[in-house]
């Protein structure tokens, strides 16, 4: 019974026998001929040839380079992005300056007491000023504002049609920073709706879908102005112009 003896590959130069397996010359390295394998011998040797290929490839140096190249640009624009955020949050935007005055402040909430009990004045009318001497006056005494590394400095409301901007200053480590929220208000049935429209963080904005979770940055102001709120509550509507205000009895 004649047994089948193993194929071998003859380099066309040096003569040497080379196993079916390999795609060069052992000793001089030319690159041998498969076409004189068999099918089957022709598969398995490019087989061996892509998966030498494949390993190749994953140990390039190059391209081991590259993506640690681009790991570094991805990281550094991460960096630069958050180092943008924070400047932005750190930012103060555009507030008018303090005003001091020795005079006293309008007593609001009292005017809100004579229009909700008695219906006088029929309707109330304020500045933008006169609104924020009244919440320095009243605000600058609560102490229940300041928390540890965090002291409350300032409240501002500015007076766009039909909106109502609050803006808060807090110190943390004596650096001052500032939330703010604006506020549509409409008066329907007697009715007083307030729907957030925009806020920011310094001077980065925050979309108004997320303000309508972020009123824990003002709750505890809104808390302090409880009273105010209470009577505010009980007032037939609220008008809100340039700079101004105007609330008006049931």
């Amino acid at each position: 019974m004649s047994t089948v003896a193993p194929v071998r590959l003859v380099c066309p130069d040096c003569h040497r026998e080379n196993e079916p397996e390999r795609i060069y010359c052992h000793d001089c390295g030319t690159r041998l001929d498969h076409s004189v394998l068999g099918p089957q011998n022709n598969q398995a040797a490019e087989a061996l040839e892509e998966t030498q290929k494949r390993v190749a490839y994953l140990f390039d140096r190059r391209r081991g380079r590259t993506r640690a190249l681009l790991l570094k640009w991805l990281k550094l624009m991460a960096a630069a992005a958050a180092a943008a955020v924070i400047l932005l949050m750190l930012l103060a935007p555009s507030l008018p300056p303090v005003k001091k005055s020795e005079a006293l402040p309008p007593q609001i909430s009292l005017d809100l007491e004579g229009l909700t009990e008695y219906h006088k004045p029929p309707v109330l009318r304020y500045s933008e000023d006169a609104v924020n001497a009244y919440m320095n006056y009243v605000l600058g005494k609560k102490r229940e504002l300041n928390h540890p590394f965090l002291d409350f400095e300032r409240a501002v409301f500015a007076f766009r049609p039909d909106i109502c901007q609050l803006t808060i200053g807090r110190s943390i480590f004596g650096y001052t920073v500032y939330t703010s929220g604006s506020y549509n208000v409409q008066t329907e049935g007697g009715k007083v709706n307030v729907a957030p429209v925009s806020g920011a963080i310094g001077r980065l904005p925050v979309h108004p879908v997320l303000m309508r979770y972020a009123g824990f940055l003002f709750s505890d102001v809104i808390r302090a102005l409880q009273r105010e709120g209470k009577l505010l509550a009980k007032v037939g509507g609220i008008a809100i112009g340039e700079q101004q205000i105007a609330i008006s009895a049931r």
